[in-house]
């Protein structure tokens, strides 16, 4: 049903005509002048018309959220029945990168108009105050100066939400927690050693996590010459979809991306990936989770941060291992960067800045192929 359809019953219009003689009571009884006098406009139409809107909002049917299929946040759905199965940000993750920038600039100045708006608004009844002690322009600056008040508190405001947000993802349960509502289902529990696996979906590659554990192990361990213990517990999130492994870190404020999976070095360190690759290239999940497992077994061994440029070196040399083809490919693709004078100086591998890594995570998505990365 059309909640902005009219409703011709005697008890909603009862309804509407009490809710409106008491908004108008509540006028009157303020002080309000609601007779028809030289100014009319402001003591009679002006009331009235807050009074109607008044009305007409607790009169209108309360709208039930649904469910995201996605992420499991609760929306409410719009008039178009093909847009009810998924919340508006889960939308926009599956547009192009140049439209969801182009939506995110959208949005921030409708936000900034708005909060302009508001500002004017506020000040609106102390204008004339402002004026005759301050000058015609007090009211246009303090105005301006409110909303860069309100601007900042919203930015703030924002900031602060997405910081308790990522500190409450460090916590185990929590985490737990938010996987299951972003996969929908409890899903299967599997532990082995300091490993415990969450399966959210109907393949269950836990047998392959534990091969490729020890593989990525006596890797390590050839290339440091010395033996690694694995005492640090490790979670896996395992997501049958690559909607709720992308809403798992929306939730995180992190940046998924087409990456198949990620490692996150909480409070306990969590390797989450997903077992449906898209159409246009070949999945591969053993060397992903090669590749993850890298990261965490450094951290372990190092127990400190590392560079970026060993983290992505040593974590490639042992999810290759001795593979021959591989190390080709990557041999012919060097060869075509120098051939086009696109590869990276010593300068630009050892020691970049944080403007062009922010670009290379932003970009990434248009690649073609991607594994994993830490954050």
């Amino acid at each position: 049903m059309n909640p902005f359809r009219p409703r011709y019953h005697i008890a909603d219009l009862l309804k509407f005509t009490a809710i409106l003689c008491v908004i108008l009571a509540l006028f009157s009884w303020s002080g309000v002048n609601l007779a028809f006098q030289a100014d009319w406009p402001l003591s009679v139409l002006y009331p009235l018309g807050v009074a109607v809107l008044c009305a007409l909002s607790f009169m209108r049917p309360k709208r039930t959220s649904r469910r995201c299929e996605s992420c499991g946040k609760r929306f409410f759905p719009t008039r178009n029945a093909e847009l009810n199965k998924l919340c508006r940000a889960c939308r926009i993750t599956k547009l192009p990168p140049h439209q969801r920038r182009r939506l995110a600039a959208q949005g921030f100045v409708i936000i900034t108009v708005l909060l302009l708006m508001l500002s004017f608004v506020l000040l609106w009844p102390f204008s004339g105050l402002m004026q005759a002690r301050l000058g015609w322009s007090a009211y246009p600056m303090i105005a301006i100066g409110l909303f860069v008040v309100l601007f900042v508190l919203c930015a703030g405001g924002m900031v602060l939400r997405s910081l308790v947000r990522m500190r409450r993802m460090s916590n185990p349960a929590y985490a737990l927690r938010v996987a299951r509502a972003c996969a929908r289902e409890v899903g299967k529990q599997t532990t082995f050693e300091p490993v415990s696996v969450y399966v959210f979906g109907p393949n269950d590659p836990t047998s392959m996590l534990k091969g490729q554990m020890e593989i990525c192990r006596s890797r390590f361990e050839s290339l440091v010459g010395e033996s690694v213990e694995n005492d640090r517990p490790l979670r896996f999130f395992v997501f049958g979809k690559r909607d709720s492994f992308d809403a798992f870190f929306r939730w995180a404020f992190l940046y998924g991306s087409n990456l198949d999976g990620m490692y996150v070095p909480w409070s306990r360190p969590t390797i989450s990936i997903t077992t449906e690759f898209p159409a246009h290239r070949l999945a591969d999940l053993e060397r992903v989770t090669r590749v993850l497992l890298s990261y965490f077994i450094l951290d372990t061994y190092k127990k400190s941060p590392s560079p970026l440029w060993v983290q992505m070196g040593l974590a490639n040399v042992v999810a290759c291992g001795r593979d021959e083809m591989e190390l080709a490919r990557l041999n012919r693709k060097m060869l075509a960067a120098l051939s086009r004078g696109t590869s990276l100086g010593s300068a630009d591998l050892f020691h970049a800045n944080s403007r062009s890594i922010i670009t290379l995570v932003r970009d990434w998505q248009t690649s073609t192929t991607s594994e994993g990365t830490r954050s």
